[in-house]
């Protein structure tokens, strides 16, 4: 199956109920790049120190950024990391959401309630209402 973003949206979203909207979905991506990084031979040292800038410019402007344009950067630092790996981005997601789908949902259910338990924030922290971002941020 060719996937898209329709097509995973739409299976993830009965299997992680417990991790909607764009604050569940935003840790879940740091979670899945750190995991990446640590595959590619970054230290657990170097990832909370590239973590910690982000964090220090947010500070510093004032302002947590547009997400639309940080949702294109991940994309692009995504797409960079497969061309330097000699990778099919879209091959691997792929294989992955196949593998995935074989899975059953208690699986999941596990999975993610060991991660809560190792201190992965969960869904008691989702905003009720999306930040205002960009030029009409206050």
């Amino acid at each position: 199956m060719h996937e898209t973003q329709e097509s995973v949206g739409s299976w993830m979203g009965p299997i992680f109920s417990d991790l909607l909207g764009p604050k569940s979905r935003s840790i879940a991506v740091v979670e899945e790049a750190c995991e990446l990084a640590l595959a590619s031979g970054v230290t657990a040292e170097e990832i909370l120190a590239a973590v910690k800038v982000p964090i220090q410019k947010n500070a510093e402007r004032g302002n947590n950024g547009d997400p639309e344009e940080e949702l294109a950067d991940v994309y692009i630092s995504m797409y960079a990391y497969a061309a330097d790996s000699r990778m099919s981005a879209q091959s691997a997601l792929d294989r992955k959401m196949s593998i995935n789908r074989l899975r059953p949902t208690e699986y999941y259910l596990r999975k993610n309630k060991e991660k809560f338990r190792l201190g992965m924030p969960g869904p008691s922290a989702e905003p009720t209402s999306a930040p205002v971002v960009g030029k009409d941020a206050v």
